[in-house]
């Protein structure tokens, strides 16, 4: 058992290493205890350290490149957000910011319940009488038999 949890601590740390490099300053605070006893106690991590860290050189020895103004502004230019045109632009001008997601997912949700309304007033038929149910409603609802107001008048009267 303790085996699988070594493992996963060493894949760990040769993760990490492949993430951030060898430098233990890159690496989150949280991991660093972790990365190095898997650096020190197995062979594999402690040889991913010293490749990473041959990279870490080959990369940090590479010029600088600073790119020229009018790339810069080409990119920027580029990144900038278009006016838009026609229907699109008529849409938001009236409607605005209807297409949120809070905003559409209520939409939604009260087009699928309209939509189960009328369906249900369509294709819902209901009883031939609407009288035919009523001694079992009212035996329902008020937990008595039904009566007629005969019946009730009659044991009433003294």
């Amino acid at each position: 058992m303790f085996g699988w949890f070594a493992k996963r601590a060493h894949d760990r740390a040769r993760s990490v290493l492949g993430a951030y490099g060898a430098a233990p300053s890159r690496w989150p605070a949280g991991e660093r205890a972790g990365v190095i006893k898997g650096a020190t106690s197995d062979l594999t991590v402690a040889i991913e350290q010293r490749r990473e860290a041959a990279l870490d050189r080959l990369l940090d020895s590479a010029p600088r490149h600073m790119p020229s103004p009018a790339l810069m502004a080409r990119i920027r230019l580029a990144a900038t957000v278009a006016p838009q045109s026609g229907w699109r632009a008529a849409w938001d001008a009236l409607f605005g910011d209807l297409t949120q997601a809070s905003v559409m997912r209520a939409a939604s949700a009260l087009t699928a319940a309209m939509i189960l309304g009328v369906s249900l007033g369509i294709w819902w038929t209901p009883a031939d009488d609407a009288t035919d149910m009523t001694d079992e409603y009212v035996t329902l609802a008020f937990a008595l038999d039904w009566q007629s107001t005969d019946d009730i008048t009659e044991s009433a009267a003294p």
